[in-house]
């Protein structure tokens, strides 16, 4: 998978409970970037692998792993997570809702 601009992915670590969400995701020479709703975060992968579905690397001690945003993984994962859990009708509201979320 490669990233996309105007995508809103969700992120998952083994290591990094801090990680939920990438906004503004960009894969370039200097690593693997993002805005992640309270700030930017820059990563530079050891081992990088895609699927047709996600965009895993290693980073240091920790793995991650981004796929787009949907409404099943909204309502799964990243709901139950943030203040105000929004209720959406399908994967486009979700990602229209974070592509204005201020910065």
């Amino acid at each position: 998978m490669r990233l996309e601009p105007g995508v809103t992915y969700y992120v998952e670590s083994d290591r990094d409970d801090t990680v939920l969400l990438a906004l503004d995701a960009k894969q370039g020479r200097q690593g693997i970037e993002w805005f992640d709703t309270v700030r930017d975060r820059l990563f530079l992968p050891v081992k990088l692998e895609e699927t047709a579905d996600t965009l895993s690397f290693s980073s240091g001690e920790a793995r991650y792993t981004l796929q787009k945003l949907t409404l099943e993984l909204y309502q799964h994962k990243v709901g139950p997570k943030v203040d105000g859990h929004r209720v959406f009708a399908d994967t486009e509201s979700v990602q229209r809702f974070y592509q204005q979320f201020p910065r």
